[in-house]
């Protein structure tokens, strides 16, 4: 096959490493930086560039951009794609399209409403990998092992559902989950987009400034994922702001009980909600 990846961050050139080290596929690139599209075909890592030509050679093109540049590329294709068909007499062959965005909603709202009886297929998807470094330059092959494909079927056939599961599995995922696009921002709202947000405020404190000779892994553990890219963290956020703003609130609450022990000198009602923690992360661990 041919896969065309547009966007070289963190997953798309590690997505595009992966594809070149486990599998026979061709890759063509695009990327806003000439650089980096020219350090992936010196790694070779991309077999060459992707120009809007190339689009219709591909089998399979992976989106690694923010919601509203996947949304602008959507619009370009289906112009080129509505060109072509005037143009000839055959059938038209489409590449299948994903998207690796961190939220799905917003786009496959918007793919449904303004093309959805276009006649060209789209599974949105979500590899649960990453970093907490970002771009090309900190890619690696080897992101994906034994982590977890989220897929969200949008326009698309049973074979092409399989054809995607077929590749990313090659490519070092442990496992592929369908699912819907509710489900799936309700949860990254909590298992990704709050962790980060906490992180974020966590390290504002003015003890931060003094961290140093006395943190340790726990320090570690809760800050790492704050040195983020606050650009594509808003898009993120801002398209997931119900389901964020939930879990922002309930984590407040929950803080409140712990302070109101501490402001009472309550060391029992302390003990309990540190047992009730501890019990709830074994009962999920589990």
């Amino acid at each position: 096959m041919t896969i065309g990846i547009v966007g070289l961050g963190l997953i798309g050139g590690s997505l595009a490493r992966a594809i070149k080290k486990y599998t026979d596929n061709r890759v063509i690139i695009s990327d806003i930086d000439e650089a980096v599209e020219a350090k992936a075909i010196e790694d070779k890592n991309a077999d060459g560039l992707m120009q809007d030509e190339d689009i219709f050679s591909c089998d399979i093109i992976i989106l690694g951009l923010y919601p509203e540049g996947i949304k602008n590329w959507i619009r370009k294709f289906n112009a080129l794609y509505e060109d072509r068909l005037k143009c000839s007499d055959k059938p038209v062959k489409a590449p299948l399209i994903t998207d690796i965005c961190g939220i799905k909603t917003d786009i496959t709202t918007y793919i449904k409403s303004d093309f959805g009886s276009a006649p060209w297929s789209y599974i949105s998807t979500h590899p649960m990998a990453g970093t907490e470094k970002t771009g090309y330059y900190n890619s690696s092959s080897e992101l994906f092992r034994n982590a977890s494909m989220l897929l969200i079927p949008v326009k698309n056939s049973h074979e092409e559902l399989e054809l995607l599961k077929g590749l990313f599995l090659k490519l070092g995922f442990g496992k592929c989950i369908v699912t819907d696009e509710e489900n799936h921002d309700r949860i990254i709202a909590f298992t990704s987009q709050l962790a980060h947000v906490v992180s974020n405020a966590y390290v504002k404190s003015d003890s931060a400034l003094l961290h140093h000779g006395y943190s340790a892994g726990s320090y570690k553990d809760l800050t790492r994922v704050a040195w983020l890219n606050e650009d594509m963290w808003t898009e993120l956020f801002m398209a997931n702001r119900k389901y964020l703003a939930d879990e922002i609130e309930n984590i407040i609450t929950e803080l409140g009980k712990y302070k109101s022990a501490l402001d009472r000198s309550d060391a029992d009602e302390l003990k309990g909600l540190l047992r009730d923690g501890r019990k709830r992360k074994e009962e999920i661990d589990r």
